[in-house]
């Protein structure tokens, strides 16, 4: 599904930098001083959760917009927690063009940072 996810999002102009792992994603936003739009993340990931991800990244860019996946629709998708914090979640499998719509909604909701407008297109880790 990630290389699905990663084909769909470069053929339509996103940036896109792909990881495995929670700890690959912290170390590279680390890296890039944390020159990242978005974050696509599955919920359940090998080292720890989607959730405990973005919880990390967002509070070193509070602004940071944020898109779960899963194809766990039970305790594993952690969606009530999800939901409850207004994240958006897209089900597995999904087709290209939600995907897209999706991330393009993500991108143009208003910031949680109300300081900092997001570009149009944007990268995601």
């Amino acid at each position: 599904m990630r290389d699905f996810a990663v084909r769909a999002l470069r053929n339509h102009g996103y940036q896109v930098r792909a990881v495995g792992s929670c700890q690959a994603a912290a170390d590279l936003f680390a890296a890039e001083q944390g020159r990242f739009d978005a974050l696509f993340t599955d919920v359940v990931l090998p080292d720890r959760n989607g959730l405990e991800l973005a919880e990390e990244l967002l509070a070193r860019k509070p602004d940071l917009r944020v898109l779960f996946t899963s194809g766990y629709m039970d305790d594993k998708s952690r969606w009530p927690t999800i939901r409850q914090r207004g994240f958006r979640f897209l089900q597995k499998p999904y087709p290209a063009q939600e995907l897209l719509r999706t991330l393009r909604e993500v991108m143009e909701e208003a910031p949680r940072s109300p300081a900092l407008e997001a570009p149009s297109r944007g990268s995601a880790p």
